[in-house]
């Protein structure tokens, strides 16, 4: 009965021996007589060891293991020989040099100089770690490669750790989040914040453009990307950042930006060019016509009257005045191209401005008698001497006067006053009038050659528009300012001149 328990107990274990899914062995550690280790013997072996490595069990058991297998791993007999002087069991990783694989070891004591091993082959396992490995490294590669600075985020963004940084925010090695925010420029604070918590929110990628604070003070733009990790249900176990500067591709957008703003009111202020010079010219062929025609008029008239009659001396006064503003008109034109290329010489003299305006103002006085529009005078109490030239002042003068008859309808007022400001030390000129006045807008372009408010081709008040671009011309000249004022149609106009005394 004790014969029949025992061999079923030897047939359980041998079941159980040989379908063990892991290579299992008992091997004798065999010594020479200093206790040296010498090779050892093998013992018992499963079916997988045969199948694993291809060799029959009979040859196993012939002889020492390690004098038939010379080329074995060294490493066997050592670790073996450690686990029977120790009697304490080892666990260790060993690539076999016939198999060229990776194995877990397990050995321990198996009784008097024996020892039992039981390994798994695990180079799978070793060679996809070793990837992951590998791709980690390249990750990491890249990262350092593209990015200057790489850094961890716990799941709640309460703690901030550097992966790799550069000379931007050295001193957190980790820190508080909190910290961080001194780094952040303070007009750039609350969007950044704003998208974080949006992205914490969400559980999705945080991109930001943002200017940080460097260790020396200065304005760096940096590109962040913010990428949470997460587990299969979808929780956020870290969050993996990346941050590139970027302060040079945004100040070439900005330029950019610039340079086509500047490209589109260059456009623009071509196109407007482009009308003033084609209303120009219509103004000017209704402004010629007139004359030509009055002059055509007058010399198909002239051969057929009496001379010295009445009605030839007033054709002839005509001829006279319409080749007069045709002459006019061609001496504007010569003047303002003159001024735009700053050919005008300017002879300046010391001369008392109240006297010279004063002189300005006696030529004109009968246009406006002839109009009706009165013309008030307030000069300083005492003499006011400026470095300028005298006849281009009076021509200024007579511009802004001549201007301000033609838009002041009868029983209007012209008003110069001459006076200085001590505070900015300038001579002060300012004309005034009670005549049709400027919209606001138009003031802009008011000085530029060929602008006129009225667009119309028959409007009443004629001209070319050339007299104002004039003055400034002359003005600027003469390092002074000229500005223009209006609070709207119908509510009349002023300008004034500030010369340097």
């Amino acid at each position: 009965m004790d014969e029949l328990k025992m061999k079923e107990s030897e047939d359980l274990h041998r079941t159980f021996f040989e379908r063990l899914d892991s290579v299992f062995m008992v091997i004798e550690v065999l010594y020479d007589v200093d206790g040296s280790p010498i090779g050892y013997k093998y013992l018992k072996v499963n079916g997988l060891y045969e199948k694993h490595n291809g060799i029959k069990k009979e040859r196993l058991f012939k002889g020492i293991s390690n004098q038939a297998f010379p080329d074995l791993d060294y490493l066997w007999l050592k670790n073996c020989d450690e686990v029977v002087k120790t009697g304490e069991s080892k666990h260790y990783t060993w690539l076999g040099e016939n198999t060229k694989c990776w194995y877990d070891v397990f050995s321990f004591p198996y009784g008097d100089n024996k020892v039992g091993v039981q390994f798994r082959d695990i180079t799978k396992e070793v060679e996809t770690e070793q990837e992951m490995i590998k791709g980690k490294m390249h990750y990491k590669a890249y990262m350092a490669a593209s990015f200057d600075n790489i850094f961890q985020l716990t799941p709640d963004f309460s703690q901030f750790s550097m992966i790799k940084v550069d000379d931007v925010l050295p001193e957190f090695y980790p820190n508080n989040i909190d910290l961080i925010k001194k780094y952040i420029y303070p007009d750039d604070l609350t969007y950044v914040l704003g998208e974080g918590d949006k992205g914490l929110q969400n559980k999705n990628i945080i991109d930001l453009k943002f200017r940080i604070f460097k260790e020396d003070g200065s304005l760096e733009w940096v590109h962040t990307r913010i990428v949470p990790i997460k587990n299969e249900e979808g929780d956020i176990l870290e969050w993996i950042g990346a941050s590139k500067y970027i302060t040079d591709i945004k100040l070439g957008e900005e330029a950019l930006k610039e340079s086509e703003r500047k490209s589109q009111e260059l456009i623009r202020k071509l196109k407007k060019v482009d009308e003033q010079k084609n209303r120009f010219i219509s103004t000017l062929s209704h402004e010629i016509r007139n004359p030509l025609a009055s002059i055509s008029m007058g010399l198909s008239l002239i051969d057929h009257l009496a001379p010295e009659s009445e009605e030839y001396i007033r054709t002839r006064d005509i001829l006279k005045h319409e080749t007069y503003n045709l002459t006019r008109m061609v001496d504007d034109l010569l003047e303002v191209t003159r001024v735009k290329r700053n050919k005008i010489k300017i002879i300046k003299e010391d001369i008392e401005v109240n006297g010279t305006i004063k002189e300005s103002l006696e030529a004109f006085l009968p246009k406006f008698k002839d109009k009706g529009v009165i013309l008030e005078e307030e000069y300083s109490n005492y003499p006011i001497y400026i470095k300028a030239d005298r006849v281009r002042i009076k021509q200024v003068i007579g511009n802004l006067l001549v201007n301000a008859l033609k838009f002041t309808d009868k029983g209007g007022r012209v008003r110069i006053t001459i006076s200085k400001d001590e505070a900015t030390k300038n001579l002060v000129i300012n004309v005034s009038d009670t005549g049709i006045g400027m919209d606001p807008e138009f003031l802009e372009d008011l000085f530029e050659a060929f602008v006129q408010e009225d667009t119309s081709v028959d409007r009443s008040y004629g001209g070319l528009g050339l007299g104002l671009s004039i003055v400034k011309g002359i003005i600027d000249l003469h390092e002074g300012t000229i500005e223009a004022k209006s609070q709207g149609r119908g509510k009349g106009s002023e300008f004034i001149i500030r010369l340097p005394l």
